[in-house]
């Protein structure tokens, strides 16, 4: 809220110690909202990350899934080399 301008001298001192409280408590109010704003954003970047982060782990698998690296029904990235030369070889004779 905009104050009109003062002539502080002329001031007495429990006039100005109202407007310094007023003042004082506009910044605190400022305050307060930025920070609210600030933790609101911080949660939301939190969020979309998350929520990347879910995405790129779904796009991973499905591709180690397609290569034969990752086993979907016992969700997890396969150990064995021989395990994938036989998903190749079962592939190749499907495709025959």
């Amino acid at each position: 809220m905009p104050r009109k301008a003062t002539n502080f001298e002329t001031m007495s001192i429990e006039t100005l110690e109202q407007l310094f409280t007023a003042v004082r408590q506009d910044i605190d109010q400022l305050r307060d909202q930025l920070r609210e704003e600030i933790k609101n954003s911080i949660n939301q970047l939190r969020e979309e990350m998350a929520d990347g982060f879910k995405k790129q782990n779904e796009i991973l698998k499905t591709i180690l899934n397609i290569v034969g690296f990752y086993d979907t029904e016992r969700k997890d990235i396969k150990s064995s080399l021989w395990e994938h030369d036989r998903r190749l070889l079962k592939l190749e004779k499907q495709s025959v």
